[in-house]
């Protein structure tokens, strides 16, 4: 689950780690030990505690002394969402996997290596592997585009190798939810406001009347959905058209009061008309322009499938 609002996201995970210890070559795998050393895990974007259970490793080579733990993840993690472009926006959900040290241990170096029970030649492997193909998991308001994996390796000062295992679920919001409940009534706002036109310039409480009901209608709206909403300090392409919509009720009120007191105190009646006229076309167009400047190339972009994503293997 991916938290707009707040930027944070509810990972389950299981981690299936496999590593040779030397001590358990020719052991029978009914008799391991009950102080077997076991790899820890340590997810560093994590926001408080994660909830760990590391499943009873099995020896899978008794002649390598190679073993397998499933290590289950539970907890939340920090993300950075694009919200520029929200609604129609994509986000990578990172987990960032390290492995803690463990002063007792020394023969084991804390490099983790993509690969798995074939990777027999390391002396440490952790293999991260995606859900299948045909049972791909659902997230909430969102679109599952893929993972991508990558492992950087530190070499410190102490001679001991340390790495982080970054693993990406690249994501797209549905943004059918946002366009229907938000964009779409916006929309249809704009368009009856349009309807204060119809009214001669004179008519002037008819003509402001129509432009405060549509204000009022796009205040309720706002209040309504305003919880479902990213909080941001700047603005996004959903903002960006709120922005518009407000911006475009103001002027069509102004415009009103400036014709209305030329048609009747200044007896600047055509001039008034053709002013009027001047803003029943030019409105509409710029309205139609800055959405198609808002929304247009990114909506071309989810449609042909630009966005950063894709599944991978490990």
């Amino acid at each position: 689950n991916v938290d707009t609002v707040n930027s944070i996201a509810s990972v389950i995970s299981y981690i299936d780690c496999y590593w040779r210890d030397p001590r358990l070559v020719g052991m029978d795998s009914d008799s391991l030990p009950e102080d077997l050393w076991r790899p820890r895990i340590q997810v560093a974007n994590a926001i408080g505690e994660m909830s760990q259970d590391m499943h009873t490793p099995k020896l899978l080579d008794a002649n390598s002394g190679l073993l397998l733990g499933a290590i289950y993840i539970q907890g939340d993690v920090s993300l950075s969402l694009g919200l520029q472009d929200f609604p129609l926006d994509s986000c990578a959900v990172p987990l960032k996997i390290m492995q803690v040290e463990d002063e007792s241990v020394t023969t084991f170096n804390f490099a983790m290596n993509q690969g798995g029970s074939s990777d027999v030649e390391k002396e440490s492997g952790v293999a991260v592997f995606s859900t299948l193909p045909e049972n791909l998991p659902e997230i909430t308001d969102w679109h599952l585009n893929g993972w991508s994996l990558c492992t950087i390796v530190d070499h410190g000062g102490d001679g001991i190798d340390r790495s982080v295992m970054m693993m990406r679920i690249h994501i797209k919001r549905m943004s059918g939810y946002y366009i229907w409940k938000v964009v779409v009534p916006l929309w249809c706002v704009c368009v009856l406001n349009w309807s204060l036109f119809l009214y001669e310039v004179q008519n002037f409480d008819e003509r402001v009347n129509c432009c405060i009901t549509m204000f009022l209608a796009t205040a309720a709206l706002l209040y309504v959905v305003s919880e479902s909403l990213p909080k941001t300090d700047f603005l996004t392409r959903m903002d960006k058209l709120i922005v518009l919509t407000l911006t475009v009720q103001v002027i069509a009120t102004i415009e009103t009061w400036i014709v209305a007191l030329m048609s009747i105190e200044w007896d600047m009646h055509e001039m008034a008309k053709r002013i009027d006229f001047g803003a029943c076309v030019g409105i509409p167009v710029i309205v139609l322009l800055t959405n198609i400047w808002l929304f247009g190339n990114a909506a071309v972009s989810r449609c042909c499938g630009c966005v950063n994503g894709g599944r991978g293997t490990a």
